[in-house]
């Protein structure tokens, strides 16, 4: 499995993806699926480079950058609010990265490179989990990073 024929799979659903090959800013081919255009959010998918022992599989990463900044009065409210709903969610995980205030939410899906109808389902499916997952909690996010209270 490759990331065109994942694009193939996607561009049969609801979505709107793009190509994005490597770059010297982003070493890795990668596909960016339109999730959302209202809220501008973007996920991007790419195969993790794994080890020659782990051959047998591939590792897809889901990435949805969540727009807008974190104030620094709200990092610690943040950093509470994702520990509490990472601890509830059925798969991946939201987060930030410190350095930039990014907020995102991430999830990795294994891949065995032999059932490629299984696996067709199972990308499908994920994607508008996270989907799901990112509408349902982004605004939430967004408001107390913003350092509004969560209504």
């Amino acid at each position: 499995m490759n990331l065109q024929s994942i694009q193939s799979i996607i561009d049969g659903e609801e979505f709107t993806t793009s190509w994005e090959g490597a770059t010297s800013e982003h070493p890795i081919d990668r596909i960016l699926v339109l999730l959302s255009e209202e809220k501008q959010l973007l996920a991007e998918l790419l195969f993790i480079p794994v080890e020659e022992e782990v051959e047998d599989v591939h590792l897809l990463q889901f990435y949805v950058g969540l727009p807008g900044e974190v104030l620094p009065a709200a990092m610690s409210e943040i950093r509470q609010l994702l520990l509490r709903l990472n601890t509830t969610l059925p798969i991946g995980s939201f987060g930030i990265q410190e350095e930039e205030e990014l907020l995102y939410f991430r999830y990795v899906l294994v891949i065995p490179q032999e059932e490629k109808l299984s696996a067709e389902t199972a990308i499908i499916q994920s994607l508008w989990l996270v989907f799901y997952l990112v509408e349902s909690f982004a605004v939430p996010i967004q408001e107390v990073a913003r350092g509004e209270q969560y209504r």
